[in-house]
């Protein structure tokens, strides 16, 4: 078992891309999240982007903000791992907005010793979903849910949205695989598995949905069983990165 620290200091980390569009409507929400739960916790962004507008917008909300110039999501998230001052690190998506007091259910979770990672559900903060929109969240949260019951469907995990890791286990289990931007989150967790349990939060993230929203039901999971299966049968997923969509 890794030693587990007492620390509750939390450093959400943001690896981002061109996300203009999302990013400092993201960090407002996350700040005000933060402020009301009286969380002890920093901000960061590791930014990639061909322009500077991701940078501006970020640094009015964030802690600290890097430029990165390698492209590569696990690389990204790694380097924010490296500068971050947390006991916890949670990474998130630039599109993703933290429900109210999801950070003291988190702190609650680690209080238990044995926990090392936690996971949670997600849902669209779209005002109006549409029918494929609901139906896919319902089977999404259910699937999400379920992990806290049989943890075994870890294996199918894989979202960005939200997942917090003590830094400790992320450092000991060598951080993501830089090789991999597609299956990094289920890769991860099967790695630190053995280290003690991931444990799904009770408060939801919300999200854009903005990849679904382009290419639908159907396509979106095609895609995501297409590396699943690739990553388990021949050991790495079938493509390189997700394609941008913004």
């Amino acid at each position: 078992m890794v030693e587990i620290t007492s620390h509750d200091f939390v450093s959400v980390i943001f690896t981002t891309l061109n996300e203009e569009k999302y990013i400092a409507g993201t960090l407002l929400s996350l700040r005000k999240v933060l402020r009301t739960c009286r969380v002890d916790a920093e901000i960061l962004v590791v930014d990639s982007s061909e322009n500077n507008l991701t940078v501006q917008l970020a640094s009015r909300f964030a802690d600290r903000v890097f430029r990165f110039s390698e492209r590569g999501l696990s690389k990204a998230r790694n380097f924010g791992a490296a500068k971050a001052r947390g006991d916890i690190l949670v990474f998130m998506d630039a599109d993703s907005i933290p429900s109210a007091c999801i950070f003291q259910n988190l702190l609650e979770a680690f209080k238990d010793q044995n926990v090392v990672a936690a996971i949670t559900y997600v849902y669209t903060y779209d005002k109006k979903p549409t029918l494929t929109q609901k139906i896919f969240y319902i089977f999404d949260i259910a699937f999400i849910k379920g992990c806290a019951i049989a943890p075994f469907l870890l294996k199918f995990y894989n979202r960005g949205d939200f997942i917090a890791v003590r830094k400790n286990v992320f450092l000991k289990a060598g951080g993501f695989d830089p090789k991999l931007n597609i299956m990094e989150i289920t890769d991860l967790i099967m790695r630190i598995l053995g280290m003690g349990k991931v444990v799904v939060l009770n408060k939801p993230v919300y999200e854009s949905s903005r990849r679904l929203k382009s290419w639908g039901f159907l396509k979106s999971h095609i895609y995501w069983w297409k590396n699943y299966l690739s990553y388990y049968l021949l050991k790495k997923p079938s493509e390189k990165t997700y394609p941008v969509i913004r």
